[in-house]
């Protein structure tokens, strides 16, 4: 994996930081589940049309809104 790949997946929670802290807005993220993150408007979408195949990247973004 690639430090980039690494930093985001610490970011959104599904790897924990080797070292050091995230903070997002004063919050430490290490201490935020990955459930809890979202309030913050933190996710994660996969980049993987199969998910939602009928819908167009568009239609994709404007849900997330």
């Amino acid at each position: 994996m690639d430090w980039l790949l690494l930093a985001e997946f610490s970011i959104v929670g599904l790897l924990s930081p080797g070292r050091g802290t995230i903070t997002y807005d004063g919050t430490d993220l290490g201490r935020v589940p990955t459930h809890g993150r979202n309030a913050l408007g933190i996710g994660y979408m996969p980049e993987d049309r199969r998910l939602i195949p009928e819908l167009a990247t568009g239609a994709l973004l404007n849900r997330a809104e």
